[in-house]
């Protein structure tokens, strides 16, 4: 209930629209029917009182001048968010795809350097070379996620729903991200059901991002020697259930909401200097939704996280 009335609260669309809370469509609307009530009531009043047609004439246009104002001032504010949103989403592109080529030869000359397959090197230079390499995968991890983003926004992300393998999906992710696991010497559990499960209609590619995704920061914020969780079980035989647990850091309360929106990163993930971009949630978010599909978080700081995806078995783009 708390997260649908921040979505339906003004002054979270003026936030989001970077407008005034009056110029919000949603304003905009409320104040129109207002307007439309208050007058159409008046007008009544007027007329069955006053038998002038001329009376009730003006009535009338003044509901009508007061109605298509308001219609006129609502679209204005709407074209202005969509001229804003389509031109954030170009430059967006425009950057992202500027920066990625340079960003890729330089991590590729980085590599090279300190894998010591040309001229020896010494401490100090693997040193800087180190920090020049980490500092050029933190652009690359943001250009990847700005690209991700603004293709999921332009509609450019096509999704191929098919039947999947949740078992075997989550098994690969698994194996994909021990290496990672086992440097921080942290054990990754699966906790899956007898029962096998069956299958789900979505998109492989994009499931396996947002899975990929929550067991990469369950590794990234758990201490060393901690425990990751993942598991899977059916509901009433219409829906999947993922959860990602992890022992780490956790999230502070008050954060929780705001962490599926852009750029947004917990407080104590900033401390405890992680590289991030703060996108990977907000897109894995827009990818189960458009599963139909809902995620969230249950998190306790400095206790540990759970994430939560939750899927239907079969799509409703499949089955119509």
């Amino acid at each position: 209930m708390k997260n649908i009335i921040q979505k339906l609260s003004m002054f979270e669309e003026a936030r989001v629209f970077h407008l005034k809370f009056w110029q919000t469509p949603s304003f905009l609307f409320l104040i129109m029917g207002i307007a439309t009530i208050v007058s159409t009531y008046a007008t009544y009043l007027i007329s069955s009182r006053n038998d002038d047609p001329e009376i009730i004439i003006l009535g009338i246009a003044t509901i009508a001048g007061i109605v298509f104002s308001l219609g006129v001032l609502l679209v204005k504010i709407i074209s202005r968010i969509i001229i804003i949103s389509n031109a954030r989403n170009e430059f967006l592109s425009l950057v992202s795809h500027q920066m990625r080529s340079p960003l890729t030869g330089t991590k590729y000359i980085f590599e090279i350097m300190l894998s010591g397959k040309s001229d020896p090197v010494t401490p100090a230079q693997e040193e800087l070379l180190t920090q020049g390499y980490q500092a050029n995968e933190r652009m690359l991890l943001l250009v990847n996620d700005l690209l991700s983003l603004t293709r999921m926004a332009e509609g450019d992300t096509p999704f191929d729903y098919a039947d999947c393998d949740i078992t075997k999906l989550i098994n690969d992710v698994k194996q994909e991200s021990r290496p990672n696991a086992d440097k921080k010497k942290i054990r990754i559990i699966m906790n899956m059901p007898t029962q096998p499960l069956p299958n789900v209609q979505c998109d492989e590619k994009k499931i396996r991002f947002v899975i990929s995704n929550l067991v990469h920061n369950a590794i990234k914020y758990t201490q060393p020697a901690g425990t990751i969780t993942i598991s899977a079980r059916t509901e009433e035989g219409k829906r999947i259930l993922i959860s990602v647990s992890d022992t780490g850091i956790g999230i502070p309360s008050d954060e929780i909401d705001k962490l599926f929106t852009k750029f947004y990163r917990a407080t104590n993930a900033d401390t405890a200097s992680k590289i991030g971009t703060g996108l990977g949630l907000y897109i894995a978010k827009n990818i189960v939704d458009r599963h139909y599909g809902r995620i969230w978080v249950e998190s306790e700081e400095r206790k540990g996280s759970t994430f939560f995806v939750s899927l239907p078995l079969k799509q409703r783009r499949m089955s119509s």
